[in-house]
C-alpha cells in the first residue's frame, strides 16, 4: 500500500514527557538532525532521526503561518505523511 498523496500537507505530532504539545496538518516542516538540517514535505520519503539540543524546528501550517521552536534532544519518526517529533523539551520562539 503506498503512502502517497495528492493533499498539500501531512500530519504532525510533537511529543514532550509529559504531554502532547501539538497536533497539526502541515505544509513543511525543518528539523534539526544530528547528520544537518533537513526539511519534510509531504509524501516525503520515510526517516528516523535524531534531533539536535537546542535547535530550532520550522513549521509552516496549513495557513502558509510559519512557527518556530527550541527543542532538546529527541527524535523524528516519517512514516505515511506522519511526522512525529519526540523530544524532553520545547519552547516557542
Amino acid at each position: 500500500m503506498s503512502s502517497f498523496t495528492d493533499s498539500k500537507f501531512f500530519d504532525l505530532t510533537i511529543y514532550t514527557p509529559s504531554d502532547t504539545y501539538l497536533t497539526s496538518k502541515v505544509k513543511s516542516v525543518h528539523i534539526p538532525s544530528a547528520a544537518g538540517p533537513f526539511q519534510v514535505l509531504v509524501n516525503h520519503a520515510p526517516i528516523i532521526a535524531a534531533i539536535t539540543n537546542n535547535g530550532v524546528v520550522k513549521v509552516v501550517n496549513d495557513d502558509d503561518k510559519t512557527f518556530s521552536y527550541v527543542v532538546q534532544e529527541g527524535i523524528a519518526e516519517l512514516h505515511s505523511n506522519k511526522l512525529t517529533l519526540t523530544v524532553s523539551g520545547i519552547n516557542k520562539v
